[in-house]
């Protein structure tokens, strides 16, 4: 699968290939039978009931043997289910899909508001099913930074910074002023500290609309490493 975003807000459960099949099943099964516990409010209780959430949960304990690499364990408890979803499919004459022709596919589109639509597309039967999700990007933060001849933050055009933006803003910077641009600008979306040589720094600070400005007194002309944190 191509193109992929990973969400820092998402958990995402690893499952092996070559257990996509059962997985899709039950899945496929737990969606086609949540109607009935809706309907019935015995159904839990019932052997019906009880077997399909036993494979699913037998299922996160053969996920759980895996990981550890107990393997025959694994296996074990992956047979036991796939036996049971065909007596079940056979006994209750439930046609469970196989997904073992599935071609999953994976693309997205960054949206204007800053959010992205997720469109998978499968193969199943022969025919192409297409699932669109819109989902929220994590949000960047950014920075800017560089040295200017000037110590008075309504001089600072920040398009002349270089600029950085970061989910988290933990960087080292190195400037170099030199005797004309003698100060050293940070200008960032969240507040921000400093340290130099391991101590800390305080900086001279302005704050303008959600804009951060943080300057430096003026500097000999060399070169400066400056540790920038977002503030916790």
């Amino acid at each position: 699968m191509n193109n992929q975003i990973v969400n820092n807000n998402l958990i995402y459960l690893t499952i092996p290939k070559d257990w996509i099949n059962t997985y899709y099943k039950l899945l496929y099964l737990l969606s086609v039978e949540g109607k009935n516990i809706i309907d019935d409010c015995n159904y839990n209780c019932s052997n019906k009931g009880h077997n399909v959430f036993t494979c699913w949960n037998l299922f996160q304990s053969a996920l759980a043997a895996y990981t550890i690499k107990d393997y025959r364990k694994a296996n074990l408890f992956l047979e036991y289910i796939d036996k049971q979803l065909e007596i079940y499919a056979n006994r209750d004459k439930i046609k469970i899909l196989d997904f073992k022709d599935i071609e999953p596919r994976c693309a997205y589109e960054i949206q204007s508001d800053g959010t992205y639509k997720v469109i998978i597309s499968m193969i199943i039967d022969g025919k192409e099913v297409v699932k669109t999700l819109d989902m929220s990007t994590v949000s960047a933060h950014v920075l800017y930074y560089g040295w200017l001849n000037t110590s008075d933050y309504t001089n600072v055009n920040i398009e002349v910074l270089t600029k950085k933006e970061l989910n988290i803003i933990n960087e080292t910077i190195t400037v170099h002023p030199d005797e004309t641009n003698k100060y050293i600008w940070f200008v960032s979306d969240v507040e921000l500290e400093f340290t130099e040589s391991n101590f800390p720094v305080d900086l001279n600070k302005d704050v303008i609309g959600n804009l951060y400005y943080y300057h430096t007194d003026a500097l000999s002309a060399g070169t400066s490493t400056y540790k920038v944190k977002q503030k916790e």
